[in-house]
């Protein structure tokens, strides 16, 4: 992964290892007063269900809690959209709640699924598993 570090934001490029072609990338928008930060990614249609979602998206919030030092990490995903709520729940956040109309896309107001972890939580176990009700 290549990192673009800034105050605010800090974006890391997931790249195919073989050939340094761009595959997807990974990153969070930092609110450094509250300690948080939200968490985004993307993944190349062609590199999809390879892990590679979850592999860079737990990198970084253990980059989140570590090096950044933040208490806490949230994410967000189209309701239409479940394998993004696999993705987060397999780093160990949990869900949240819906935020209904948060977002317009298409010209169309649509709903939000929101998801957190907290720096003592556990990244990377399903927030199902036994400990984590």
């Amino acid at each position: 992964m290549l990192a673009l570090g800034f105050e605010r934001s800090a974006v890391f490029a997931l790249c195919d290892a073989a050939t340094g072609v761009l595959v997807g990338a990974a990153g969070l928008h930092i609110d450094r007063t509250h300690r948080r930060a939200e968490l985004g990614y993307w993944i190349g249609r062609a590199w999809r269900r390879r892990g590679l979602a979850t592999e860079a998206t737990r990198a970084v919030l253990n980059h989140a809690f570590g090096a950044l030092g933040l208490e806490r990490v949230f994410a967000s995903h189209f309701p239409w959209n479940p394998v993004s709520g696999r993705v987060l729940t397999a780093i160990g956040m949990r869900p949240e709640g819906r935020l209904r109309g948060h977002y317009v896309k298409d010209g169309q107001r649509v709903d939000a699924e929101i998801y957190g972890i907290l720096r003592e939580e556990p990244v990377g176990e399903d927030p199902s598993e036994e400990g984590r009700t």
